[in-house]
């Protein structure tokens, strides 16, 4: 997940960075385009994980309950 977070905070400084320098013509529109599209899917990938990792907690405690029980 840390990655993920990480890979969130580049694609970030990214678009700050061409914002910055570039102002608004075409090839860099298309480059902003990419890379919010390129965060949105870093985020969805996150979010799913943590999902993931939720789910994963819940059936490891259920499963250590009725090993017990």
């Amino acid at each position: 997940m840390e990655v993920l977070r990480s890979k969130i905070q580049q694609t970030d400084a990214k678009i700050d960075s061409i914002q910055n320098e570039q102002g608004s013509n075409l090839e860099s529109e298309a480059e902003l385009r990419r890379l919010k599209e390129l965060k949105k899917n870093y985020q969805t990938d996150l979010e799913n994980k943590k999902k993931n990792w939720t789910r994963f907690q819940t059936i490891k405690k259920q499963r250590k309950g009725t090993s017990q029980g």
